[in-house]
């Protein structure tokens, strides 16, 4: 069977335009290949099935062949928000930063898909984070949208770490504070990028079209710094990089070092990008930006940064774990076969040795029996102990692993079937660290563990944290 190439198609949709690039999967090649590049026009009405169609069409005629696919999702279908966390591990972080999610948009947290990227931690003990919460609705939708693709692998990443990538490939050296601008047919996106790390990032509506397109521009361009400065860091940017439609960024260069005083760079993609002469115009000189796309094409996404909902992160982490099993045990029999091969091998009569070993299974089994009897009663007796945890035993097991800094306020038993624990602590951290203490705990073994809320309140001994956590029974 013809082994099937390892290509990756990145597709985005701006305002009304699909967008596509078909290019080497990024570990295959240390200079980044473009094959393919596509920038339709979306038809009108354009509803799922028509998108969905529009997607499965445009791509098999590229030559797609359920490849990995890399949705580059437009920033202004997420909320950025720049927040400072207790420095545990990434996995804590991830249910920290679900949880926060709902501060900041008006649905609940299981409504919301977040992602998010560490920028630093201090010597306190807390990390500060790039956090991105979109609503799960839009996830859902361009899901359904790639259903009939059956792509072997799907992530979701935020345009403006595409941005970043771009930028890191480009100017690898540079640790400056910059701005990007990526100029779009109808929307411009600005990113503050520094030390290998996107810092803040907007997007905006932009009418090129209009008389005076870049002095609002430069409006929002003023909004954005003033919001980056109070939010993010008060060191300012110290100049701009331009990417996208090609016909605004040299008048727009010259107006920018004139209106900021700051230094503008056009980044050149050429040097670093290999484009075929074909589809050096559709690239180079287009009206719409494919900066974004490119960005996705360098390398594989980063996990934290993948906005698909946290049930099938689950499910793929089971995948891969299940899939790590399956290559243990077939390393396994590979050398048992290779060392009994080697072992007869000494034998003069291969014959003779089989024999030997059923005669010695045949002893073996009859003095086993009895054991193997025993054995099927321990495990019957483990079995049941493991499926009935008593009220007793979770109390005993509560008092043994909830920190010092969490208190417990009240416990609802149901018998083989759901355990719910309320209760308050000053801060997250100790939350997650009973959460994890619960998922370790033998009696709770047979339960799946959920925190349903973590609310903060003003009380008079200062803030708290009410908690709710649900054990429900596998």
């Amino acid at each position: 069977m013809k082994a099937r190439k390892k290509f990756t198609f990145i597709c985005g949709i701006i305002d009304t335009t699909f967008k596509v690039i078909k290019c080497k999967c990024p570990h295959d090649a240390k200079l980044l290949e473009l094959l393919e590049v596509q920038a339709l026009p979306l038809p009108p009405n354009c509803d799922e099935k028509k998108l969905s169609d529009l997607w499965l069409e445009t791509l098999k005629k590229m030559g797609y062949d359920h490849h990995p696919v890399i949705v580059c999702l437009p920033r202004n279908q997420a909320t950025c928000r720049y927040l400072k966390v207790p420095a545990v591990t990434p996995s804590q972080i991830e249910k920290m930063s679900h949880l926060q999610a709902s501060r900041y948009l008006p649905y609940p947290a299981n409504e919301l898909v977040t992602a998010f990227d560490i920028i630093s931690a201090d010597k306190e003990g807390y990390a500060y984070i790039n956090l991105t919460i979109v609503q799960k609705d839009n996830i859902v939708r361009l899901l359904n949208i790639l259903k009939d693709l059956r792509a072997s692998s799907v992530s979701i990443i935020l345009s403006s770490y595409a941005l970043l990538d771009l930028y890191l490939l480009l100017k690898p050296g540079d640790h400056q504070i910059t701005m990007m601008i990526d100029v779009d047919a109808q929307q411009a996106e600005l990113a503050v990028v520094a030390s290998k790390k996107l810092l803040f990032s907007r997007s905006i509506k932009l009418n090129r079209q209009a008389f005076e397109w870049k002095s609002a521009l430069f409006d929002e361009i003023d909004k954005t710094l003033e919001t980056y400065m109070e939010s993010v860091s008060s060191e300012p940017i110290r100049k701009f990089a331009l990417v996208g439609a090609s016909s605004a960024l040299d008048e727009l260069k010259e107006a920018l070092a004139a209106k900021f005083s700051l230094p503008a760079e056009i980044l050149t993609l050429g040097p670093k990008i290999n484009i075929p002469p074909n589809l050096s115009a559709a690239v180079l000189n287009s009206e719409v930006s494919f900066a974004a796309c490119l960005g996705l094409c360098l390398k594989e996404p980063q996990a934290s940064l993948n906005l698909l909902p946290q049930e099938i992160k689950n499910e793929a982490h089971k995948l891969i774990s299940r899939k790590k099993s399956l290559q243990a045990v077939a390393l396994a029999l590979v050398v048992m076969m290779a060392w009994g091969v080697g072992s007869v091998k000494h034998l003069d009569n291969r014959e003779m040795y089989l024999e030997r070993l059923r005669s010695e299974l045949s002893k073996i089994s009859k003095t086993a029996k009895p054991l193997e009897d025993i054995e099927r009663r321990f495990e019957l007796l483990e079995a049941r102990s493991l499926n009935v945890s008593s009220s007793l035993d979770i109390l005993h097991e509560l008092h043994a692993i909830v920190p010092l800094e969490a208190t417990l306020i009240s416990m609802s038993f149901e018998e083989n079937r759901q355990v719910l624990l309320r209760g308050q602590s000053p801060e997250l951290n100790s939350i997650f660290e009973l959460v994890e203490r619960i998922e370790k705990s033998s009696v709770f073994k047979p339960f799946s563990i959920k925190v349903r809320y973590a609310t903060k309140k003003k009380t008079a001994s200062g803030d708290m944290v009410d908690f709710e956590i649900e054990c429900l029974k596998k």
